[in-house]
């Protein structure tokens, strides 16, 4: 938790300071504790759903932060939840975190 909060923490003060957190080497790319992908869904009314899938790593502990191209956090109170709908088309990126301070990164854009 205090890594996800370090994070968001982070990538909000880069916005505010005007340097993009995708420039900032906070996410070990490298990291081989975790590896998930995002998966969309349209729903029925136009909007979608954006499922996190964790392939390796401890779901049950995983902290999962969505967040709009330009830093704005989606979930905040929600950290656990896996999924996020009613989203709009535009860019988005979410942080997968675990227990070990490993994360991940991973954009996706919904048209």
């Amino acid at each position: 938790m205090k890594l996800l909060t370090y994070l968001t923490c982070f990538a909000l003060s880069c916005l505010a300071m005007g340097h993009s957190p995708e420039r900032e080497s906070i996410f070990q790319d490298d990291c081989k504790d975790v590896e998930a992908k995002v998966v969309v869904a349209r729903a029925t009314d136009g909007t979608h759903t954006a499922t996190v899938e964790i392939s390796r790593g401890n779901k049950s502990t995983a902290d999962i932060l969505f967040c709009t191209k330009d830093g704005r956090v989606l979930n905040v109170d929600k950290l656990k939840v896996n999924s996020l709908k009613k989203l709009r088309a535009g860019e988005y990126f979410c942080v997968v975190a675990n227990a070990g301070a490993c994360s991940k990164k991973i954009s996706f854009t919904i048209e």
